[in-house]
């Protein structure tokens, strides 16, 4: 509603970023985003500096500026593979089809950019809690990657939205800091697929809120998770 939105601008740091790490075999396994002020249409200074590279992981940062003026900063862990110790206690509960889930309304231009079919969740601002979950993926297919993932975290509209609150709030919601986690970095997938996501807020107070969101893939994996802190007013 002003300025870009978060995800969008998370996907930029990490475009930059995976340039500048420049090694196939070490992926995104973290990207943290601090939104310092908002930023505006036009032409943008990125920034990409290298904090540390070790015999498995680099970590880099990186700064947009516009006009002079820093508007947000970011950084990011990137890996080889180290072993093979791996497990997930996450899973999907059985879920009905796409096509028959609700659309999730479109207000603002961001959210033309995207398909999103509500499972559960709501009524709006009548719910018992800050939660919401449902199938999305990109208005127009693209090959599935970790810059997809980066911007999904911020595609739905704040969970807040979906709860019963006795003080009104217009509905703006502008992040102030978020980290995303990256399991499943490249994700093998149609590039008109459908995703799973699954967002909910545990507590609000003094206009601040946090919320985390779980992304699962087409397949059942836990492909990214993501938390947030962001205002309500």
């Amino acid at each position: 509603m002003v300025g870009p939105n978060g995800g969008y601008v998370a996907a930029l740091h990490l475009r930059a970023l995976q340039h500048a790490c420049g090694e196939a075999t070490r992926q995104p396994r973290s990207l943290h985003v601090r939104y310092l002020a908002a930023g505006t249409e036009g032409p943008i200074e990125l920034v990409v500096r290298t904090v540390r590279t070790g015999r498995s992981v680099t970590v880099l940062s990186s700064s947009i500026a516009q006009n002079g003026k820093e508007v947000s900063s970011a950084s990011a862990v990137f890996g080889a593979p180290v072993s093979e110790v791996s497990y997930c206690d996450a899973s999907l509960p059985v879920l009905p089809a796409a096509d028959s889930c609700t659309p999730m309304p479109r207000f603002i231009p961001i959210n033309h950019r995207y398909d999103l079919r509500i499972v559960s969740g709501g009524p709006f601002r009548a719910a018992e809690r800050a939660e919401v979950s449902g199938f999305m993926r990109l208005s127009e297919p693209r090959t599935p990657d970790a810059l997809m993932l980066a911007a999904f975290w911020d595609a739905w509209m704040p969970t807040p939205l979906m709860r019963k609150i006795d003080a009104r709030f217009g509905g703006a919601a502008p992040t102030l800091e978020a980290s995303v986690y990256f399991h499943v970095p490249q994700p093998t997938a149609a590039d008109d697929a459908f995703y799973f996501a699954r967002l909910s807020s545990l507590a609000a107070r003094d206009g601040y809120f946090e919320e985390s969101c779980e992304l699962f893939g087409p397949d059942g994996a836990l492909l990214a998770q993501s938390r947030q802190l962001a205002l309500l007013y």
